[in-house]
Parts: structure tokens; C-alpha cells; sequence
């Protein structure tokens, strides 16, 4: 999956979080520098939803971006 860069100056990097059914799970232990992010651990799960949020140097998340649903496919 991939995003369009936040172009405020002092954005650390990026959280990407995975919704499944009720329930969310952040996928990155540090925020992404980069714009794109690949879930290596997708499971037995057929639709899988995420959202981005971006973080700033002092640690702020800003709010979730708009969700993303993915048809997983078999």
C-alpha cells in the first residue's frame, strides 16, 4: 500500500495500522520514513481494512487517514 507524503517539515514518519473485523492492531513498531508499507503477515483473512497516520518529530500522531479495504486473494 502506498500514500501521499504529509508536506509538513517535521514529520518523523508514518504509522500504518490493520482493522480486522473489531479489531485494530498498529503494524509498525516506528513510524515509516517512506510513503509505501508491505503487511508481510496478511493470515487466513479475506477483506482486511487499514488506515496511516503520520507522526511528528516531538511524537504527535495526527488523526487516521481515510480507510483502505483490500480483498485478500486466495
Amino acid at each position: 500500500m502506498s500514500w501521499l507524503e504529509n508536506t509538513e517539515g517535521d514529520i518523523a514518519g508514518y504509522n500504518v495500522y490493520r482493522i480486522v473485523g473489531r479489531s485494530e492492531q498498529k503494524l509498525t513498531r516506528t513510524p515509516v520514513r517512506g510513503t509505501q508499507f508491505i503487511d508481510q503477515s496478511l493470515g487466513e483473512h479475506r477483506f482486511l481494512s487499514y488506515y496511516v497516520t503520520s507522526v511528528d518529530l516531538s511524537g504527535n500522531e495526527s488523526e487516521p487517514s481515510r480507510e483502505i479495504i483490500i480483498i485478500v486473494k486466495e
